[in-house]
């Protein structure tokens, strides 16, 4: 490097000394020395305005969450709730939707447990405190969570949540979750029993069930809101049916039940909008103050004004 430097001396001097000798001017020398000195200031000034715009871009990050203060002792009290600590919160996602159209969305708190294969969805009223509506046995990030809108103009979110748990492990609900009501039109419930030593399964497919309390199935299936006492029994199906209708799409009997018991009146408005999605996985993510942290700047987007 030092001989580059002296190298680089000798040259330029050899050119000034040139274009002073020559009687008749080096006009390529001087153009050359010219936008050799002249560069450094030219990059000063570049180098200027990328600090000038790395500051204003680290400004802008600052977000004022003391907007949304008033969420985190009810946020933290379900992140420690006793009666649903058997698993440790793996992943958190949250989601936000107008259900009443007072102009202030309402927000759902999804906590994923263990290898996230149980869930629960909490939705929050946040207009005036935070007030609880629902508790849910659900993932909305795994299955569809889409807004439609009734005939009277009435929005309704309707989630599906495929369950993981049990033998064949493809229990299926709907929930059609509005502001003043909540509904589960349709349930898949595995049934499974024993011939000749084989275990077989099929799947039981109920109706208009009623929204029960959340409730414990101690077979590694996680929590329920489904009652079949509480529920109108359509039938027995083939787990190829139910697999057709549920994870290839495809029209059948099923299906058709479906549409009909679920989205019949109903017009599609949008998906749900996903606002924050936090793992155990991120480094700052081990208890409820890694997660406020990263989310509250989430939250402060949407409810600080």
């Amino acid at each position: 490097m030092l001989k580059k430097k002296f190298l680089l001396g000798v040259t330029l001097s050899m050119a000034l000394c040139f274009s002073s000798c020559d009687s008749g001017g080096n006009e390529v020398t001087e153009t050359t020395v010219s936008a050799e000195v002249t560069a450094a200031p030219e990059t000063a000034a570049a180098a200027s305005v990328t600090t000038t715009e790395a500051t204003t871009e680290a400004t802008a990050e600052i977000i004022d969450t003391s907007g949304v203060d008033y969420m985190k002792e009810a946020l933290q009290a379900e992140w420690d709730d006793s009666e649903y600590d058997r698993y440790a919160v793996s992943v958190v996602n949250l989601y936000t939707a107008d259900l009443n159209g007072d102009g202030v969305k309402e927000l759902f708190v999804n906590y994923s447990f263990g290898a996230a294969m149980n869930g629960l969805v909490y939705v929050y009223d946040v207009s005036d405190g935070m007030k609880k509506l629902y508790d849910i046995s659900a993932r909305m990030w795994a299955e569809k969570s889409e807004l439609y809108k009734d005939e009277n103009g009435t929005v309704h979110l309707i989630l599906k949540e495929g369950y993981a748990g049990g033998i064949g492990e493809l229990d299926t609900a709907y929930f059609d979750i509005a502001y003043d009501s909540i509904k589960m039109p349709i349930y898949v419930n595995e049934y499974d029993w024993y011939d000749g030593g084989a275990h077989l399964l099929a799947y039981d497919l109920y109706k208009n069930c009623e929204f029960a309390p959340l409730d414990f199935i101690n077979s590694f299936s996680g929590w329920r809101n489904f009652d079949p006492e509480k529920s109108e029994y359509i039938g027995r199906f083939d787990t190829d049916d139910v697999s057709d209708a549920f994870n290839k799409g495809e029209s059948n009997e099923i299906s058709d039940i479906v549409q009909k018991e679920v989205y019949e009146g109903l017009t599609y408005v949008s998906d749900v909008e996903e606002i924050y999605e936090g793992s155990a996985l991120h480094e700052d993510f081990e208890d409820f103050d890694g997660f406020w942290q990263e989310a509250a700047p989430k939250l402060a987007e949407i409810y600080s004004n």
